[in-house]
């Protein structure tokens, strides 16, 4: 997709909270997959040089709570969570005008995009969080603004729209996590939260409200339509309200810039990518729960800010701060739910399927046990079609159905049905 920053001047240091993402746009149900968008590069950033008069800005005291899913925050310097505080203060209270940020002597710019990047990173429930801005230097000390008078534009709301609209998002937020509360293990928790939110959101690059909602929680949550990145905070918002822990991952996938999750279930990292999974009008799960070594198959992932040099950061670029090892398949969907294809499909198949019909589902997935089973599935798969057929045919007894599609995304199958006149 291409990345809109909005209320961009001349003189902006444009370090931009919302990654230069592309992803897959929705398609009518009878197609096989999504189609990225282009992807822009981050605008080279540009220091301002006008005198300004800075103030000493307040900190922001940080909750138990919020610490507990302040991931990117634990990896920052001393002097980079002091900017990160001041920062955050600022969004809290859409604060006008330059606040001093202190003496910073080495690299400021690198200090300041990382206390910037692992904020926006960290409170995905602030949708109004700019998407840029001002940075000036004198003499080590260093300011920033995101809106530097009244007459500027700088964050997507007024805070009369955001007491307008506070209800309305903590009743979206609440209707999700009320139900996932009620699911019996984490594990349940996420599928909830993830079907939900493939069922609540559409995709859509085109959608503009004029605020650049499609990248954040308010356009997945309120208006419905988002990008990538409106899907990847919408998830870590409602994981972290249910009690899971979650963060941002940022790379490319199917070649152009990209935003997921990684979520922490038992002790394990797994990678989600719920806009992946939102295909069409059923949820999928091919991306729910992958190792490091599933989700590079067709995702690649950022540097991270120790690999990256400083002139990377400080233009723009979109980087992670730590990576957790994920190499459990614990909690993998198919797994989890035992959607395993082995040597003979026919009869589990047919059993799923059948199972799916009778509860108004329209789609059935599995996961290959291998790539032999795979590739045995894939190259005889019209002759097992027919044999699927027979047999849900012979199970149902009375009502016909027939298999209109297959797909293969990954090591994973998906049948779609439908049913048939009598």
């Amino acid at each position: 997709m291409t990345q809109i920053l909005k209320r961009i001047t001349a003189f902006l240091l444009c370090l931009c909270l919302f990654l230069s993402c592309g992803c897959k746009e929705q398609k009518s149900p009878d197609k096989e997959a999504a189609v990225n968008s282009e992807a822009t590069k981050p605008t080279i950033p540009q220091v301002v040089t006008d005198e300004v008069t800075a103030v000493e800005g307040s900190e922001a005291v940080l909750s138990a709570e919020e610490l507990k899913f302040a991931y990117s925050y634990s990896f920052l310097s001393e002097i980079e969570k002091k900017v990160y505080r001041k920062m955050l203060n600022m969004v809290r209270n859409l604060t006008v005008g330059w606040i001093d940020m202190g003496y910073i002597i080495n690299n400021p710019t690198v200090v300041v995009a990382k206390a910037y990047r692992a904020m926006c990173n960290d409170f995905p429930q602030y949708y109004w969080m700019p998407v840029s801005y001002y940075i000036t230097m004198k003499d080590g000390t260093v300011a920033v603004a995101f809106k530097r008078n009244d007459a500027e534009d700088g964050y997507g709301f007024t805070k009369d729209e955001l007491e307008s609209n506070k209800e309305e998002v903590e009743d979206a937020i609440d209707r999700i996590v009320s139900k996932a509360l009620k699911a019996e293990n984490d594990f349940e928790k996420e599928v909830i939260i993830h079907d939900m939110l493939c069922k609540t959101v559409r995709y859509d690059s085109e959608f503009d409200d004029g605020n650049a909602s499609i990248y954040s929680i308010y356009g997945a949550l309120i208006n419905g339509h988002a990008v990538c990145e409106g899907y990847a905070r919408a998830f870590k918002l409602l994981c972290q309200t249910a009690g899971l822990e979650c963060i941002l991952i940022t790379g490319d996938s199917k070649g152009v810039g990209h935003l997921w999750n990684m979520v922490k279930l038992e002790g394990n990292w797994y990678h989600v990518d719920v806009t992946w999974d939102d295909l069409r009008e059923e949820p999928h799960h091919t991306y729910l729960n992958l190792t490091t070594l599933q989700i590079r198959a067709d995702h690649d992932i950022d540097l991270t800010y120790n690999d990256a040099d400083i002139s990377f950061i400080s233009q723009g670029n979109s980087f992670n701060f730590s990576i957790p090892d994920a190499n459990s398949t614990e909690h993998n969907f198919f797994i989890k739910r035992g959607l395993i294809i082995k040597d003979d499909p026919i009869n589990p198949v047919a059993e799923e399927i059948v199972k799916k019909f009778k509860a108004g589902e329209k789609h059935a997935e599995f996961m290959f046990c291998d790539e032999q089973v795979a590739e045995d599935f894939k190259t005889n798969y019209e002759k097992y079609v027919v044999e699927i057929q027979n047999k849900c045919i012979e199970k149902t007894l009375i009502v016909k159905f027939k298999l209109k599609t297959l797909s293969f995304p990954g090591d994973t199958c998906v049948i779609y049905f439908e049913k048939t006149k009598k």
